[in-house]
């Protein structure tokens, strides 16, 4: 029995042609993320390949909300603290916001502290980004930059009707 590891195949690279397929592809990605941090570079992502799409067909006050949004500072996760109190053997750390969100941990597990704190952050910056992020979708929807399909128009194009 062969007991060496194996690798997971690497995913084969998507040639991307159009900024659509560049945005269709970071929102799939998007919706298979596994944490928050992740989560919400994917979104950033999202908002900043969306409102360049939008250049081209308006919406002006949707890109000053865009604007608005990447250059608020709030939008973007914070500096982490991380104390050693030497009485207790173990780490506090906090986002620097007050007394929300502060963990005690091992110095083995500082690393998942200091995750666990992002995450926390990012998981705040999601719910105030996320409209901002629908509301690009929905205008691109709207203006067929992004085309929907029902079945039967999915069932037609897959048979080469």
């Amino acid at each position: 029995m062969d007991e060496s590891k194996t690798e997971p195949e690497p995913k084969p690279k998507t040639t991307v042609k159009t900024a659509t397929e560049l945005y269709l592809l970071n929102k799939s990605e998007l919706l298979n993320t596994t944490n928050e941090y992740d989560h919400y570079h994917r979104m950033m992502k999202s908002i900043n390949i969306g409102s360049s799409m939008l250049k081209f067909i308006g919406h002006e006050d949707l890109k000053d909300s865009v604007n608005s949004a990447l250059s608020n500072e709030s939008n973007y996760p914070e500096k982490r603290n991380m104390n050693w109190l030497d009485s207790r053997k173990v780490y506090s750390c906090s986002s620097g916001i007050g007394e929300a969100g502060k963990i005690m941990v091992r110095p083995e597990e500082l690393a998942n502290g200091d995750n666990s704190i992002m995450n926390q952050q990012c998981s705040a910056i999601i719910r105030r980004i996320e409209p901002l992020e629908r509301e690009i979708f929905d205008a691109l929807l709207a203006d067929k930059i992004i085309k929907t399909q029902n079945i039967n128009e999915r069932i037609e194009s897959e048979m080469g009707l």
